[in-house]
């Protein structure tokens, strides 16, 4: 099963062909993930943190589980 997305239009003049796509996996993205890394005491980026958590394809912050 694979879910689908909802492709959201920057304004309202431009129609988005096609309107929708697979995602990566069915899990649900997680919005408000943590960025801060307590070892290194900075930011970082959190999808490339380990291989099976990517960013998420509609909210350029998120993680999702792949």
């Amino acid at each position: 099963m694979r879910a689908l997305i909802l492709y959201k239009q920057e304004n309202q003049t431009k129609v988005i062909n096609p309107p929708c796509g697979r995602a990566m996996s069915p899990d649900p993205c997680f919005h408000a993930p943590p960025f801060y890394d307590c070892k290194a005491k900075k930011g970082i980026d959190t999808g490339s943190v380990v291989p099976h958590v990517r960013h998420c394809e509609d909210i350029s912050w998120g993680l999702k589980i792949v």
